[in-house]
């Protein structure tokens, strides 16, 4: 009896430094997986050689974050990802370079990616306030999605009494163009001298249907050029 009760009480010894040991190296794996990458390019070329899954929802996620970063980069956002444990549903995490009264402000700015072929609505509006409850009040959300707004969710982002806005952000393998940036009431301290502008029209998919869409980019009214 006592011999049969000090092997089980080994055996357990042996599941709980299993067990520890894999939750460590598993842990050390991921945190390791992260370091490997910092950007679209660094992160697709991660994928390559450790030969993951492109059909996962992780690695679409990470995609679409990296989009989205590189598209919001080029309105003068110095974004990060945060996503992970402890994120709180943030998924890149920054400043926003503004021109306020003449003078370059940096703005905090929390950004959640919703890479999906379903419109967007009010719910989505309602995590991204969740998220900014947990930031200071002059911090702006951005949700950044792959889908166009419900009415019901445009309502939603106007009613709302925190600073955001939306991005409609193209996928990937369509060039990751920012198609539309809107913004509701709360917003306008911040870009009030700002307004969007037309680039040009291309080809994209949006809402799970192929449609000519308007490239934009934000520009301050008082440098905007005359045609």
């Amino acid at each position: 009896m006592l011999l049969l009760q000090s092997r089980t009480f080994a055996f357990r010894q042996f599941l709980t430094k299993t067990s520890l040991a894999f939750t460590t190296s598993t842990f050390r794996a991921a945190k390791k997986a992260s370091d490997q990458h910092h950007d679209l390019e660094s992160y697709l070329k991660y994928i390559e050689s450790s030969c993951s899954s492109t059909t996962s929802t992780v690695y679409n996620g990470t995609v679409f974050e990296y989009t989205a970063k590189e598209a919001l980069g080029r309105i003068d956002l110095k974004l990060h990802r945060s996503g992970g444990r402890g994120d709180k549903g943030v998924d890149l995490r920054g400043q926003w370079h503004l021109k306020i009264n003449g003078r370059t402000t940096m703005v905090p700015t929390i950004v959640q990616c919703k890479t999906r072929t379903k419109r967007s609505g009010p719910r989505d509006i309602r995590e991204l306030e969740g998220a900014l409850a947990n930031e200071t009040e002059h911090t702006i959300g951005i949700l950044a999605s792959t889908s166009t707004f419900t009415d019901a969710a445009r309502q939603q982002l106007l009613s709302t009494t925190r600073p955001m806005c939306y991005c409609l952000i193209g996928r990937y393998l369509e060039g990751g163009a920012l198609y539309q940036l809107a913004w509701n009431g709360s917003a306008d301290r911040f870009l009030a001298e700002y307004e969007v502008k037309t680039k040009h029209k291309k080809e994209g998919q949006i809402d799970g249907e192929y449609k000519m869409l308007s490239d934009v980019s934000l520009v301050r009214k008082s440098t905007r050029k005359k045609d």
